[in-house]
């Protein structure tokens, strides 16, 4: 049962309208003064208006449960976060693979990057499937701070089930160690896959080189897994000497086997 149907089971509703907001408030004015609750539709969907002081011990303590299920970073929802309920809805019927990506990283990274990435997850489905995503975005910058908004900028970029996912299984140890440094320090990073070739790899960096600058930060990371992606990897830092002459940087291995490379470009 989804948290949508335990909601309407704690106080035995029907809602006819996508429920796209609720409101806890004690300013609620209903009719029967013993009435914990009333719903309000529009014609955009309805909103289900609660008053915390007319519950019973047990729906309080299913709506707190609840709470725990809806993934974003502010857990109490009221009326100003617009549509956003109904986004998330519509996120948990098809967010199958999403699931596959947050289960994965259960136990491997804290609970609370687990949750920023849980919330990074929705704003990415958001983001490819409606306009207007600055709330979520601001949720998430709010309830997990520089860390979390770091967490979503890579989940944004698929980069947590193309580079830590196949990393983690090709050696926890160097995970650990790539996590950290990618999630706490201020770095533009381009990962490699089997679809880039030398000359993407090139323009990436180039544009990642170019907005550091910008920014004042001195330092990119490429990284790549596979025997493939190093192979490309190792191709472009062969053939690119002069393009770096000319960006000015220099670059080191931080790692280099045969299924794992990482560099760090010194700006």
């Amino acid at each position: 049962m989804g948290w949508l149907e335990k909601l309407k089971a704690i106080f035995n509703i029907e809602i006819n309208k996508p429920l796209i907001n609720i409101d806890f408030s004690r300013e609620i004015r209903i009719e029967t003064p013993d009435t914990a609750w009333k719903i309000e539709e529009t014609k955009d969907g309805a909103t289900l208006l609660i008053n915390p002081d007319k519950l019973t011990p047990q729906q309080k303590e299913s709506l707190r449960q609840i709470a725990k299920e809806l993934p974003v970073g502010k857990r109490i929802l009221k009326r100003e976060t617009n549509d956003l309920l109904n986004k998330i809805y519509e996120y948990n019927k098809n967010d199958e693979e999403d699931r596959k990506i947050l289960d994965f990283f259960r136990g491997v990274i804290s609970e609370e990057d687990l949750e920023a990435l849980d919330a990074s997850l929705i704003l990415r489905r958001a983001f490819e499937n409606y306009e207007g995503v600055d709330s979520l975005k601001d949720d998430i910058r709010e309830k997990f701070g520089s860390r979390g908004s770091r967490i979503s900028d890579l989940c944004t970029a698929h980069y947590f089930e193309e580079f830590f996912m196949p990393l983690f299984n090709y050696s926890e140890e160097e995970f650990k160690k790539i996590y950290e440094q990618t999630i706490n320090n201020r770095i533009l990073v381009t990962f490699v896959h089997g679809h880039m070739d030398k000359e993407e790899v090139k323009n990436d960096i180039k544009n990642k080189i170019t907005t550091s600058r910008r920014y004042g930060l001195k330092v990119v990371h490429l990284h790549g897994i596979g025997r493939k992606n190093v192979g490309t990897i190792n191709a472009f830092l062969k053939e690119n000497e002069e393009f770096f002459k000319t960006m000015n940087v220099v670059y080191k291995k931080t790692i280099d086997k045969k299924d794992l490379i990482a560099i760090e470009f010194l700006l």
